[in-house]
Formats: structure tokens, C-alpha cells, sequence
């Protein structure tokens, strides 16, 4: 038999971010350990970590953009109640104008001064003037520190009171005349009007726990903090810090000093519920995110190792290619008769070139005999290293031709390769018609009749080429 002619044969704040891409590449070189040295569930695991990391970064970012807003709005509140009360006590400097030192004789220039302030605004509600002894008067007990002062101290010294149960601010100094003095100028505003400013849940209260104003449900100005809110100054003694956020159970406390009240420094509160930060719903879709990546990953890691292990089953390490497992896997599930052609090939003098050249390069030209099989079959077609040098093809198609052009394009891309050391094949080709074993038996004899006449040649049955 002469050689076949050839023929043509027909795949988030930056830094919070680098630190997600490493525990990620970490992730990756993880996964790629064998299961000797570290589980699925380990690796599973190790990934939701990674997950949940990523995940509530940017919800911490957002609690914090939240908490800060709050703190301005603190600010801003603060700001405004320090302008009211300096406005308040700007009107204390009538107490050193011609018509408050006459008062006494002539009341009537002052009482209608204060008419018209009085009306063009709400936040003060009276100013008036009482004489130096008014003992009968309502502030009678608290004037008499007054009394114990020396003039010059006197008339440098001014109070403030705060009346809970009329909810009202009051602001004393003393009128001197030429050094007499004469009486008090009272200035009083309304607790209500001061702090108008404030957003939804807001509190105003002193270390005592008064509640000097509210907005928060459940807890009422110009009363004493609940017991179950005490917490709160509690934590606001134990902090000596003038601004920050404390964390009380389900509730977050942002915290700022304000205006001194009746003797005692007061703090501006935004009582804020968690779910009011991050809502509830937030943290269970974030769960549920990280139990399907888990769950997914986890299936994937499972079916990967099967297919893994699969691979290691059915397949040739050294070649690449399917191994004798693999073949009879695919006998019993797919070789039909009279459907398939198959080819066992041989590398010519396969012992010389290990003798010569060594079994690492030996190894070498057998990983490149099947590359070039490879290369030359289709996706229906198999290939397997059978042991040693012998590789047999499988190709599905009826046509003598074709399997005889699939076959001699093996055999001369072998041959054309341009790595040394050059070897050839040889191969005997037969039709699957009954069985497997007696088809491989044939083309066996066929591969014996190529060495006999010369090598680098295919012989198939029924077919000279």
C-alpha cells in the first residue's frame, strides 16, 4: 500500500477598596490548595468574611455621613440657641439707660419702650424693673445674694434663673445710679421660643437629667430623664468630651455642649434609633447577599473538585489526553456501530529517542504527539493515550474519507514539526463495527503492517492509502 494523499479536515472610601481586591487575590490563591490542606467550608467561609467586609464598609460610610449631618444639625441648634441667649441678654444693657435709672419717678418712658419691643418679637416675654428690697416678690430669695455683694461687684454681676414648672428664662442685673443702687431690671423669655429650632428627636437636658426641652416620643421637657434613658448621663459624665456619639444599645447618642443652665453645663442630644442609621432591612438583604454567595461558592467549589477529581479519573497527566478509563466510559455510553472510525498510532522509534536524549525529553515528544492530535480532531471526536507511545483516535463519522484525512493529517503534522528532536508516527486504522476490543485488535494489525512496510505511514482496513 502506497501513502493517503492529504486532504483538508474540516472563552465602594480607596483604601476600604485595595484591602477588598487583597483579601479577594487571597481568596483566589486560597482556593487553589488541595483539599488536603484546606476545606471547602474553609474556604466558603473565609469568603463570606471577605464578603461581609465589602458589604459593610459602605453601609459604615453611610452611618458615618449620617452621624455627621447630625452633628451639624447639633452645631447649627447650638449656634442659634447662644444667638437667642445673647440677644436676651443684650437687653440687659437698658439697665444702664437714663430711663431705667428714673424708672422710680417716671415709669412711663420704659413702659412703653418695652411695649414696642415686646411686640415686634416672641422669644421674650416681659422685662420689667423691681426695686432693690422686694422680698414679697417671687425673686425676692434669689436677689438676696445681691445684697451680700459689694457695690462694684454688684453691678458687674448678672444671673440667669430657670422657672421649669412656667418653662421660663430669667435674666437679672442690678441698676445703679452714681453708685446707688436702685433696683433689678428683669428680662424673662419663653423655654419654648429658645429652642424651636431643634429637629425631631432632639433633647436639650444637664448632667442632672433634667430636660430642659424634648421632640423624642417618650420623653417630656421640663422633666426628669426616664429612668431607662439615665444611661445617657451616665455616659455623657464619664466622657469629659465636649462633642461626640455614644452607643446605648439600640439607640446611637450624638452629643454636644451647649449654654450654661441654672449653674450647669447643658448638652445638645440627637437621640437616634440604629434602624434610623442603617434601616433594618439593610442588614437582612446584606445576610441573605452573603448566605447565596456562600451557598453558591460552596456548590461551585463542590461541583468543581467533582469535576477535578473527575478530571484526574479520566485523564492522561502526562499527555493530556483521555486515558483507558475514560474509554471505556465512553464505550458504554456512546460508541455506536458502524458510526466511528478509530486509529491506535505509534512514535517510531520511540526507545531510541529515550535511550539518546533522555525520559524528560521522551516525555516532551509525546506531550507534543498529542497537542497535534488535538489540534486535528473535532468536538465529537476522542483521543487517548493508551501507555507509553500508543495514542488512539476516535473519530464519529461513516466516511472512510474522512477518517482516512483526519488520520493522514495527523500523521503529517507529527512528521512537519519543526522541535528536535523530529519523530514520526505510523497508525492502523479500522471501522467500529461490533466491539471495541475487537476493533482496537484490528487496527492493532493494521498499525504491525505500517511498521512493516517503512513507518510514517497509516494503514486502514479495507483501504489502501
Amino acid at each position: 500500500m502506497g501513502n493517503c494523499p492529504a486532504g483538508l479536515v474540516a472563552y465602594c472610601n480607596p483604601q476600604q477598596w485595595i484591602k477588598v481586591k487583597f483579601g479577594l487575590r487571597m481568596v483566589l490563591q486560597y482556593t487553589k490548595m488541595s483539599p488536603s490542606s484546606a476545606t471547602i467550608e474553609v474556604r466558603t467561609l473565609l469568603l463570606m468574611l471577605i464578603v461581609v467586609f465589602a458589604i459593610n464598609t459602605p453601609l459604615g460610610i453611610i452611618k458615618r455621613e449620617k452621624i455627621e449631618a447630625y452633628e451639624q444639625q447639633l452645631k447649627v441648634a447650638s449656634e442659634t440657641f447662644q444667638l437667642r441667649k445673647d440677644m436676651v441678654e443684650s437687653y440687659l444693657s437698658l439697665a444702664n439707660s437714663t430711663i431705667a435709672k428714673h424708672y422710680f419717678s417716671d415709669p412711663e418712658p420704659f413702659n412703653d419702650l418695652i411695649y414696642h419691643l415686646l411686640n415686634e418679637q416672641s422669644l421674650i416675654s416681659s422685662i420689667s424693673i423691681i426695686p432693690r428690697y422686694a422680698n414679697a416678690n417671687k425673686y425676692g430669695l434669689l436677689l438676696s445674694s445681691y445684697l451680700q455683694l459689694e457695690p462694684n461687684e454688684n453691678q458687674l454681676s448678672n444671673q440667669t434663673f430657670f422657672w421649669p414648672d412656667e418653662a421660663i428664662f430669667t435674666e437679672v442685673t442690678p441698676i445703679y445710679d452714681d453708685n446707688v443702687h436702685l433696683g433689678y431690671l428683669i428680662i424673662e423669655g419663653h423655654a419654648s421660643e429658645f429652642a424651636n429650632s431643634f429637629r425631631q428627636d432632639t433633647l436639650m437636658l444637664d448632667l442632672a437629667g433634667f430636660v430642659y426641652s424634648s421632640s423624642y416620643d417618650g420623653i417630656s421637657q421640663l422633666a426628669s430623664l426616664p429612668e431607662q434613658y439615665t444611661i445617657i448621663t451616665e455616659q455623657l459624665s464619664r466622657s469629659q468630651r465636649t462633642a461626640g456619639v455614644l452607643d446605648i444599645g439600640d439607640h446611637t447618642v450624638v452629643y454636644r455642649h451647649s449654654v450654661t443652665m441654672n449653674g450647669q453645663q447643658s448638652y445638645l442630644i440627637k437621640l437616634v434609633r440604629n434602624d434610623q442609621l442603617i434601616p433594618t432591612y439593610v442588614y437582612l438583604l446584606m445576610v441573605l447577599t452573603v448566605a447565596t454567595i456562600g451557598i453558591s461558592y460552596f456548590l461551585y467549589r463542590t461541583r468543581k473538585d467533582k469535576q477535578e477529581l473527575t478530571k484526574m479519573t479520566y485523564t492522561d497527566e502526562l499527555s493530556g489526553l483521555h486515558n483507558r478509563h475514560y474509554l471505556n466510559k465512553v464505550n458504554k455510553q456512546s460508541l455506536k456501530p458502524n458510526k466511528y472510525y478509530l486509529a491506535v498510532f505509534d512514535i517510531d522509534h520511540f526507545k531510541r529517542v529515550n535511550d539518546k536524549y533522555g525520559h524528560d525529553i521522551g516525555d516532551q515528544v509525546i506531550r507534543r504527539v498529542a497537542q497535534a492530535i488535538k489540534r486535528r480532531i473535532r468536538i465529537s471526536d476522542f483521543a487517548f493515550r493508551m501507555g507509553g507511545e500508543e495514542f488512539l483516535v476516535v473519530v464519529k463519522t461513516d466516511c472512510v474519507e474522512v477518517a482516512s484525512q483526519i488520520f493522514e493529517r495527523i500523521r503529517l503534522d507529527v512528521a512537519e514539526m519543526e522541535s528536535a528532536p523530529k519523530v514520526t508516527i505510523s497508525g492502523g486504522a479500522s471501522r467500529l463495527v461490533s466491539g471495541l476490543g475487537q476493533s482496537i485488535k484490528q487496527a492493532d494489525s493494521m498499525l504491525y503492517q505500517a511498521k512493516d512496510q517503512g513507518r510514517n505511514q497509516i494503514c486502514l482496513e479495507g483501504l489502501e492509502v
